[in-house]
């Protein structure tokens, strides 16, 4: 990384202010020995508290610090009380740090759903409309909304729905 942004400077094509960004940056970064502690540091030191993000990464502080105090043999009270807040926030973000290695937000588990609820409303207000639509024409109109999903999901969307398809006429949604 070191070596692309010192490559990086040496362009004929960035601006000037560029340079001196890259600069600011080597100068910041390369003085550290790993990342953590450049990250504290650039939340402690180099950011000035003035807008809205700033006060957010103002929040995340404490998350870093507590970190550091946990690594040099601190309590979780004694942590809480520093650094004036919640002794579970200092729990978890010390248990975030060691399952992890990142006090950032990670992703969450298990399987993303196919289709929003409001695409799910839209192909019931079709089957409404036409109890006896096939799944294949359902594919296809939420195809035109960007919505690409397999007929066995529309299926057993709309199973869960209890929406029986085409054999009977009554049509029923449950909430």
């Amino acid at each position: 990384l070191f070596q692309e942004l010192i490559g990086a400077r040496r362009e004929p094509t960035l601006s000037p202010i560029s340079v001196i960004l890259l600069d600011v940056l080597l100068k910041a970064v390369l003085p550290f020995k790993n990342t953590h502690q450049f990250w504290v540091y650039w939340f402690q030191e180099a950011l000035p508290d003035v807008n809205h993000a700033s006060q957010k990464r103002a929040l995340r502080r404490p998350t870093i610090k507590s970190t550091d105090l946990h690594e040099a043999g601190k309590g979780y009270k004694s942590i809480s009380k520093s650094l004036d807040v919640h002794v579970s926030m200092v729990r978890q973000t010390v248990y975030k740090w060691r399952k992890f290695s990142t006090v950032a937000t990670v992703p969450r588990h298990g399987r993303p759903v196919k289709m929003t609820a409001r695409a799910q409303h839209g192909m019931l207000n079709e089957v409404k409309k036409n109890p006896r639509v096939s799944a294949k024409d359902l594919q296809k109109s939420l195809a035109h909304a960007n919505i690409f999903v397999d007929i066995s999901t529309i299926r057993k969307t709309l199973n869960k729905k209890v929406v029986k398809l085409p054999c009977c006429s009554m049509v029923s949604f449950d909430r």
